[in-house]
């Protein structure tokens, strides 16, 4: 087992410090500023990965809409640990496929190859500001995109036709450190998309919040059962680890945390 950090760059809840904007302004910078020292001590400590997150609009939780920018700093500021992106949202509503495949593939390269791709669909608050479809159509549109991109990084030069999508023949660029790409990844919060993570060769990005326990292992058992060595993959990376986030609280102390009213 290896122990990874997940972060979504969490600012402090409001009643801010100073009024609006300038106490969002200054809870969400010191959040960065703790956040990225954490991840430059976690590197020395021998952490295998870091996760960031794409969210967008969330209020009093995620401040981190952009994961690539921030991996990309990491990638020069650490050394070992590994830089996942945790999520790319992959339904085109939020981002073309081609600035998935330059965005990700550019953080491989300045990382010499330290890149983890996590992929998702997201849930309606962000998939409706965006267009994207809240139903089961977002499925499909998921797997077209990371289809793409995959493809965007094995060839010299892509063209896409489809009814989602249309390009014209372009050489895309950077391609990835890692040959032929990062491992891929796939978050799951329901045994549905655990069996597509399984099915397709990607790595299941789990959950063991807000359930049992034995409930996350029910989702694991499902992708696990959905592997197939023989079958054809959606990447030629098989990847097929399982990442389960959890929430823990670090203290010296335990009759201090007690006061913390953690529990």
């Amino acid at each position: 087992m290896k122990l990874d950090l997940l972060y979504e760059f969490q600012p402090k809840i409001k009643p801010w410090d100073k009024p609006h904007p300038y106490g969002q302004r200054a809870a969400e910078q010191a959040t960065y500023d703790e956040g990225i020292e954490e991840i430059q001590l976690a590197d020395t400590l021998g952490f295998q990965t870091v996760w960031c997150v794409e969210h967008h609009f969330r209020d009093g939780r995620s401040a981190c809409p952009s994961n690539e920018v921030v991996l990309g700093g990491l990638a020069l500021s650490t050394r070992d640990i590994r830089l996942g992106f945790g999520v790319s949202l992959m339904p085109p509503g939020f981002q073309h496929p081609a600035r998935v495949a330059e965005k990700v593939a550019t953080v491989d390269v300045l990382s010499h190859g330290r890149v983890e791709w996590g992929t998702g669909r997201s849930t309606p608050m962000e998939q409706l500001a965006f267009h994207v479809p809240a139903d089961d159509r977002s499925r499909a549109q998921w797997r077209e995109a990371v289809e793409i991109v995959v493809k965007m990084w094995e060839q010299e030069r892509f063209s896409w036709d489809s009814e989602m999508l249309q390009m014209p023949e372009r050489m895309q660029t950077p391609k990835p450190f890692q040959d032929p790409h990062p491992p891929a990844w796939l978050a799951a919060a329901s045994e549905t998309s655990a069996v597509s993570a399984g099915r397709n060769g990607l790595g299941l990005l789990s959950f063991a919040l807000l359930q049992p326990v034995e409930m996350m292992a029910k989702t694991i058992d499902a992708y696990r059962g959905a592997q197939d060595d023989s079958a054809p993959t959606l990447t030629r990376v098989r990847n097929d680890r399982v990442g389960a986030y959890t929430l823990v609280h670090c203290t010296d102390d335990l009759d201090e945390a007690a006061t913390y009213g953690l529990w």
